[in-house]
């Protein structure tokens, strides 16, 4: 991974290696006249792992882009290690499963070796050092042996493991994953909580779009709840409690009382309060 000094990405970002990975301030963004984003302040520090949760529609996914720099927030600011993300090459973003063409001809090792892209530059051929980098993100997601099959071939979880060798390979310290477990099968999902692990050993910031919110409070240090605002952000306990999730999940929370005083409070996660004003972005 990139050692704690200033770096120059592409001749552009000045990357401040400590300025937190990633700062939102007062960040909003609409679509056709609605609410995807509204006045979102966040702060994440090195290596930690968050799970980003909330109904559908709540703008997870437009969260995402406009982190990436694929979106423009139209109003407030985006920093990543103190620079603007469309000058920065340590994102690592891995999209919704049904957002990439898997019949895309390409083999496992082409895929991984677009992550090298920022780093080679236009009009350079990858070098020995590029295709080793490689060859070793793909031993860390466990997929060596396949390194010469194409994406087409592979299962849902391979396909994800092929993404997320991308953001090594492209050397990321900051990765965001939208939905990874969507239709993957529990051993899969197994294969990348270890991989999750993997990431925090290196010291990467995570980021991970989730329904589930079992999962998010089993496996996941800090959540942050979404509805187009910041809802809530800290750990399980602080965040998975009757008060917030009554205001991200209105209507689709349900109380259970465990003993006298306490109660449990569960969200039907897959529905959305309002699917009229479902962000389109976030599909």
């Amino acid at each position: 991974m990139l050692t704690r000094r200033t770096l120059f990405t592409s001749g552009r970002a000045v990357h401040n290696p400590y300025a937190p990975p990633l700062r939102l301030e007062n960040v909003s963004l609409q679509f056709n006249g609605k609410p995807a984003l509204t006045e979102v302040n966040l702060t994440i520090e090195s290596g930690q792992q968050v799970a980003v949760i909330g109904p559908n529609g709540a703008g997870k996914s437009t969260l995402f882009k406009v982190i990436s720099g694929i979106l423009k927030p139209a109003q407030g600011e985006v920093l990543i290690f103190g620079s603007q993300p469309g000058k920065h090459g340590c994102i690592g973003y891995v999209p919704q499963y049904n957002q990439v063409d898997w019949h895309f001809p390409a083999n496992v090792f082409d895929v991984v070796m677009m992550g090298r892209a920022s780093r080679i530059g236009l009009f350079r051929q990858p070098g020995e050092t590029d295709r080793e980098i490689v060859h070793q993100a793909l031993e860390t997601v466990g997929l060596s042996t396949l390194a010469h099959q194409q994406i087409s071939e592979l299962s849902g979880g391979q396909q994800q493991r092929v993404f997320i060798a991308r953001a090594l390979a492209q050397e990321a310290e900051i990765v965001l994953m939208d939905e990874p477990l969507n239709g993957l099968d529990r051993d899969s999902q197994n294969d990348l909580f270890e991989i999750f692990r993997v990431l925090r050993r290196k010291q990467v910031t995570l980021l991970v779009a989730l329904h589930d919110l079992q999962i998010a409070a089993a496996h996941f240090e800090k959540i942050l709840l979404l509805n187009h605002r910041v809802l809530g952000f800290g750990t399980p306990e602080e965040i998975l409690d009757p008060v917030h999730l009554l205001k991200a999940y209105p209507g689709h929370v349900h109380l259970i009382e465990k003993s006298p005083g306490e109660k449990i409070a569960f969200a039907d996660s897959c529905c959305d309060p309002n699917p009229e004003a479902e962000d389109e972005l976030d599909r």
